[in-house]
């Protein structure tokens, strides 16, 4: 079965890229090591890259919160020649949005008048 702790990773948006996110695992309850799985996403994708022989997770375009959503997932498989076992899971990516856009006003210019009396921390503008 499937490492559950490898299967959801935490990324910060707009990584540099090709970026490594992590590897799948595969937890080997009967200990049988030398049954060798290649990992593949069910459908390709231009975000991510699995490596078959490792599983290494590739981030291959540059995520941004605002456009691509605050979670990706895809459906993996595992995949044994030997005996033919076929394992599935989903993996999700959770993408922390960065603080990486300023405020956006209506105007250019705004004028108030304040009075001097206003202590520091006060609401003065909305």
């Amino acid at each position: 079965s499937f490492d559950r702790k490898s299967l959801t990773y935490t990324i910060d948006e707009n990584n540099l890229i090709p970026y490594y996110i992590g590897r799948i695992q595969l937890i080997d309850i009967d200990q049988l090591s030398f049954f060798h799985y290649k990992y593949y996403l069910k459908e390709p994708s231009s975000q991510i890259l699995i490596e078959p022989q490792t599983g290494s997770i590739i981030l291959l375009i540059k995520l941004d919160r605002e456009i691509h959503g605050k979670k990706l997932q895809y459906e993996i498989h595992a995949i044994n020649n030997y005996n033919k076992k076929n394992l599935t899971d989903i993996l999700v990516i959770n993408i922390n949005d960065l603080n990486d856009h300023g405020p956006l006003f209506e105007k250019d210019n705004y004028q108030i008048s304040l009075n001097k009396s206003i202590q520091p921390g006060k609401h003065i503008f909305q």
